[in-house]
């Protein structure tokens, strides 16, 4: 009897595994919480932004190229997320090859601002105050997420970790 209930699919989880708790919260920022973070951050970048094109010699050009970083990383985050919420094989591996690329990304972006735009002097402190913040909720989103993937229960028993 027990063979037969080893064979069949998992169609009730056990207390403490599938797509509940944490996890569900995880697979919503990734899959719905990312892009609509992101999209807001475009558009208020750009906004504050576009004023300074003919100031700020190479912003209108790191603007795109950040663009594209960061609509390369919705779109991972959201395989990442649709992967852990319907359970395939590989998806925790997925979803924390997204966390370091989305922390690569970060590094790049920010040594990119240095690299591609003409800061004028007077708008250093400013910025940097900024950068820092950012790289500040990065690194505890990072933390946060990567930290759950790796000690969590749920994680554990919904992937069947041994």
């Amino acid at each position: 009897m027990s063979e037969e209930i080893e064979s069949q699919d998992r169609t009730v989880s056990a207390p403490g595994e599938g797509i509940g708790g944490w996890l569900l919260v995880l697979c919503i920022v990734l899959t719905i919480g990312t892009p609509f973070v992101a999209a807001h951050n475009l558009i208020s970048n750009y906004q504050q932004a576009s004023s300074e094109f003919d100031y700020v010699r190479g912003l209108e050009e790191y603007l795109f190229f950040v663009t594209g970083l960061r609509l390369f990383l919705v779109i991972f985050s959201m395989h990442a997320g649709i992967s852990l919420w319907t359970e395939r094989p590989h998806a925790v591996r997925t979803a924390k090859l997204y966390l370091w690329l989305f922390l690569t990304a970060l590094m790049a972006g920010i040594v990119m601002l240095f690299v591609m735009v003409d800061w004028p002097e007077d708008r250093m402190e400013t910025l940097l105050r900024e950068v820092a913040i950012e790289v500040g909720q990065s690194l505890i989103f990072f933390a946060v997420c990567y930290l759950y993937l790796t000690r969590s229960k749920r994680v554990k028993a919904t992937y069947l970790f041994p």
